[in-house]
This record gives structure tokens, sequence and C-alpha cells, in this order.
């Protein structure tokens, strides 16, 4: 016994009194070397720190996942080469690991350990308790907000313990291992928002936690929040991956492209992140600017023409004839060559050819090659005629005319104006109706158009469970939900389904393939070029990892960024 107790005494210290230790150490060495700083542009105004609340409705800010992973990590991350890694779990569920089984019953099981050096930017450690939590929130019906397709398959969860927890699926989800994370649920802190949950659900979306008192698990921690103005972020000591190597970052909101151009010319500004100046602007800025370098990665945006399908007027765009026929009369191609500099493609269906399942739905896409004669004789046979001047009336002798509504965002309106050639040319008389940055979380306004919408998205498969009907944002619904085009159908819906609960490869390609089929044979979005984000990096920035396939974040390794000197 005296054995075991000097043997116990002469132990390794705990783990929280080495990070204590260590925090110590690296705060020694930073006043030593004067902290390290950087400085970051999103092109708009933060209206939260949660990711999830910001996509919530019609309309998102720019970059808004990307400060939100900077203060806020899942179980997992995805890197920018589409690899799933863990962060704040041990291990990825997989079949092979034996975290994820596959039940005779058709049913499924996902095993997640969370890591012990897991904790709040408060200092309370992670537990189940808050993946449990999380559920309940995601689960709940009346905080449509957080709402995850994820969840519709989820039958039960428990947890085993503070660190282990099983969820069950009462049907295969390919997604499984993506639960907990940034892509699908990201852990709220049950400690800080279950009471206020309880005690008044209708303001839960108000607290001042989503914004001034946000207290997350990323490897920065919020310091300061000036609402349309900026975000101060300083490191977080006891990140799980180690202590990131920049001591504070400063997140500048700059909505207006011009006052971003300068900044960054002016070397205030070290990264751009997420959307913001088109592949054009950005290729024009890079020729004067020498402090510094642009990178395009992933093909991970597409524009497109989102026709209303529900109450339009005119009703022309609810003919899936007159939708071909529109496709027919733009020439995609040289508003690729001439819109973003040559990064781009034409937007043939939302699987750009960067993405790894291209090939396997490739055959499956509808095609529609640029041809005005026919797309002249298809409107004439649906009965449209052409009046003297140039503008195409229906049987009753009314013109096609159309409001377009877009934002301000210069992809889009390069795009708006190029389309409007097009159209015009086949006969459509067209007005903009566009939208200021002000009025962009105006969810009736963007829902309840009366036209078609021109707007620029972020693609691949990880969207597509936006065009599911019960995405549809319905004045019923508070207009929540990403389906812009508000088009419903159940053969749609029942591939999209299939798609999502097919764990096999072959059954899931299948899945995949006739929900790209559907949608570029009937057009629900008639898709226009494909481009992706632009981003903008000074010399001085080490470890930055752009992004390679759609669905990741440049801010994936934000703990592994540096700066040179």
């Amino acid at each position: 016994m005296v054995a075991c107790i000097l043997l116990a005494n002469c132990a390794a210290p705990s783990a929280p009194s080495a990070s204590r230790e260590r925090a110590a150490d690296i705060s020694q060495q930073v006043q030593a070397r004067g902290p390290k700083r950087m400085s970051v542009a999103i092109n708009g105004a933060a209206r939260t720190l949660s990711g999830t609340l910001d996509h919530a409705g019609q309309g998102s800010t720019p970059g808004s996942d990307e400060l939100g992973d900077l203060v806020n990590s899942g179980l997992t991350v995805m890197d920018a080469r589409g690899n799933l890694r863990p962060v704040l779990a041990e291990a990825v569920p997989a079949l092979e690991n034996g975290l994820w089984v596959l039940l005779p019953d058709g049913r499924m099981e996902t095993t997640w350990r969370i890591r012990s050096d897991a904790t709040w930017h408060d200092g309370t450690p992670l537990t189940t308790q808050d993946l449990v939590f999380t559920t309940d929130i995601v689960g709940d019906s009346e905080l449509r907000s957080f709402g995850s397709v994820a969840m519709d398959s989820v039958e039960g969860i428990q947890a085993l313990d503070a660190h282990a927890i099983v969820v069950t699926w009462k049907r295969p989800y390919i997604e499984a291992n993506m639960l907990f994370s940034g892509l699908r649920a990201l852990p709220l802190p049950r400690h800080l928002l279950e009471q206020p949950y309880l005690d008044n659900k209708a303001g839960f979306l108000d607290l001042p936690y989503w914004t001034t008192g946000f207290v997350g698990t990323g490897p920065f921690r919020l310091r300061e929040w000036v609402a349309g103005s900026h975000v101060v972020v300083e490191a977080n000591p006891a990140y799980p991956l180690g202590r990131p190597k920049l001591d504070e970052i400063e997140v500048k909101f700059i909505a207006d492209n011009n006052a971003l151009i300068a900044n960054i010319l002016a070397g205030t500004v070290d990264l751009t992140m997420g959307r913001g100046l088109s592949i054009e602007q950005a290729a024009q800025l890079r020729e004067q600017w020498t402090d510094g370098t642009m990178q395009v990665g992933a093909l991970g945006n597409w524009i497109g023409i989102y026709p209303q399908y529900i109450n339009p007027s005119p009703q022309a765009f609810l003919n899936p004839q007159f939708r071909r026929a529109v496709a027919y009369a733009i020439d995609r191609q040289q508003m690729a060559d001439t819109l973003v500099a040559g990064f781009g493609a034409i937007a043939h269906s939302i699987i750009s050819e960067k993405e790894s399942q291209y090939p396997a739905i490739e055959r499956q896409i509808v095609r529609y090659e640029y041809d005005p004669q026919r797309a002249a004789q298809m409107v004439e046979a649906l009965g449209y005629v052409k009046a003297a001047d140039g503008i195409l009336h229906d049987a009753a002798g009314q013109p096609l005319h159309f409001q377009v509504q877009s934002n301000n965002g210069p992809a889009q309106e390069r795009a708006l104006f190029a389309t409007f050639e097009f159209l015009q040319r086949l006969g459509l008389s067209l007005e903009t109706d566009f939208i200021p940055p002000q009025a962009g979380s105006d969810r009736a306004r963007r829902a309840e158009r009366s036209g078609f919408e021109i707007q620029r998205q972020t693609n691949g498969v990880q969207n597509l469970y936006r065009f599911h009907s019960k995405e549809t944002p319905l004045r019923e619904n508070n207009f929540v939900g990403d389906n812009r085009s508000r088009y419903q159908h159940p053969d749609l819906d029942a591939a999209l389904d299939r798609y999502f609960t097919s764990v096999p490869q072959a059954e899931q390609m299948q899945a995949l393939g006739d929900v790209i089929h559907h949608m570029t044979d009937q057009l629900n979005i008639i898709g226009l070029i494909l481009d992706g984000d632009p981003t903008l990096m000074s010399n001085r920035m080490r470890n930055v990892g752009i992004p390679q396939v759609g669905r990741a974040f440049v801010t994936a390794n934000a703990y592994e960024w540096d700066v040179a000197g």
C-alpha cells in the first residue's frame, strides 16, 4: 500500500493541471514575443455567431459559417479535401472502427466518445448532456431555425456516461457520422441555454448568448462584439487540437465591395472569408495587389434562375416546357467565359465536375446547349405569340412580363444583366427588384415574390435537401426554409429521401442520379453558371487551407493559421 501511495505521488499531474501549466507557459511566450494578430473580412454584417441561425430563412450573411467555425467546433470537421476529421470526438464513427453499426432490422447505431479535454470557453466540460440537449433543440418543431434533416432519421439517443453517447437511427442515413458537427447540429451548451429555453422558448433566439454572450468550443473565444462593425476573437488556450498559433483575430464586417477592396489594398485585411468579391473583381484586384494572392478552390457555388411555383404572375414558368425553352435561350458558355474570368463552368447540374460523385451521375444529367431557334419554336408551340414590340403575349393577349428579384451581390448582378439580354431576345418583358442589404432577412418579401429570382447559392450534395418540400418557406412556418423556388414534387422528395437513407454506395449513387435527373429534366431550378469563392490572402499568412470541395470551409484548420515575422 505504501508503495502504491508513493507511486501515485510520483505520477504525472492530472490533465487539467497539465493544461493550466501549458497555458501559463504559452502566456509567458506571448508576453515575450508580443501577440500575433491578423484581420479577416466578411462581405456583410453578421447578425449572430451561429451560422445555423444566420442561414435560417431567406438569405444569409456571407462568411457566417466561417465566422461561426472560429468560435464553435463540432465533434468533427471536414478538412479542405473533404475528409471528415475528429475534433472534440475521439474518432469519427465508421463501419471499420465499429462505431457505426448496421442492425439486421434496417436500423443503425452510431457511438460517439467525447474527448476528456473538450471544454466550453467558460471552462465547463463538454458532456453528453450537452449533446442530448442539442438534439432536443434541433428536434423542436417550434424552433425550426435549428432544424436538421438528420433528426428525421433519429429514433433515440442514450448517454452511456459523461463522454459516451449512442444514437439509434430508425433508418439508414448517409451522413450519420456528421451529427454534432457544423454540417449537422453543432453542440449547444446545456448549462447556459437550458433554463432560458424552458422559461421562454419564444425569446430563445433573441438571447444575448447568440451575439455578445457567445460561449463556444472553438479554437478562438469571443472578446468583443460590435454590431454592424466587427468581432474580435482571441486564442482558446484549452482547444483540444492545440492552442492556436494566432493570439487574436479581428473579423471586420464590410458589406460594400469597394470598401473591401480598399481595405485589402491598404493592408488592413489579411484574409477574406466566405462569399464576397466576384472572381472577376478578385482577378482585377490581383493585378494591382503585390502584397497578396488570390486562390479559387472548389466550384462551390452556382448561379441559377429560381422560378416561383406558388401563385406566380404570370404563370408561364409553371410549365416545364417553358422552362426548357428558357434554358435553350441562354448562352451559358459565354456567361461562364466572360463573367468569372475563366474560373467557372456551365451549371448543367448542382453537382460540379470537381465533386467525387460526378462520374456516377453524369449520364443522368439532361443538358440544354444554347439553341435560340429551338427556344423560339418551343414557346410558339405553347401558344405564345411575339408582337411587333418583340414581347411574347399569351392567348389572352397579356404580355409575358416578369419581375426579377436578386440581391446586390456582384456575381448576381452581372449574371442577371447577362440573362436579361438573352431572355429579352426570346421575348420576355423584365423588370428588376433588387433586395437591399437591410432587407436581406425579409423572409416574406423574398419568398412571396411574383416572378423569379436570380440567386447565387452553394452547390453540391450537402445542399440537396434544400430542394425538399419540407424546406419550403411558407407563411404558416414563418417562411423558414431554403427551398427558394418553393417547388414541391413527390417524385423529387422520394428520390431525396432515398439518397439520404441509402448507405450502400451503389444504391446511394442511383438515388443521387434520380435526384439529378429530375432536377435537370423538370428544371425546378435553371442552372446558369458554376463558380467558386475567391480567397484573398496576404503574403504574411501561413498554413491557410483553401477548400477543394464545396462543403469545406477555409476555417477548418484555423488553429494552425499563422503570420510571418
